[in-house]
């Protein structure tokens, strides 16, 4: 029951009051659980503070497991920044709509050994 209410908490209350889910956003570790408790309590959810940790690091778990980028590293990568402190943009290749008219293998010829 109590899992129930933290998922409805989670997909259904945040969204619909992004005021909440804002001021949530400023919190990190303890101080989120903390946060999230009290907002859910406010709200009428209740979950303890165990649920909402495993939900938080199996979120966690399934984002870094998934292989995605972040829309900051695809652009350091796609924009080809400098690595390092002060972050400069020394190529910047953009394409839409490519067709590709060919493929040539690199390497030994393709002669396969």
């Amino acid at each position: 029951m109590a899992r129930e209410t933290l998922t409805r908490f989670l997909s259904e209350y945040l969204p619909q009051h992004p005021e909440v889910a804002a001021a949530l956003d400023r919190f990190a570790g303890e101080e989120l659980v903390a946060a999230a408790l009290q907002a859910a309590a406010d709200a009428g959810c209740g979950f303890t503070a165990d649920e909402f940790r495993n939900v938080m690091r199996t979120a966690a778990a399934r984002k870094a497991g998934s292989g995605e980028l972040s829309e900051e590293q695809l652009e350091a990568v796609a924009g080809g920044r400098k690595a390092g402190g002060g972050q400069q943009e020394y190529l910047v290749i953009k394409m839409n709509d490519v067709i590709i008219t060919s493929v040539t293998p690199s390497g030994a010829g393709g002669t396969g050994g």
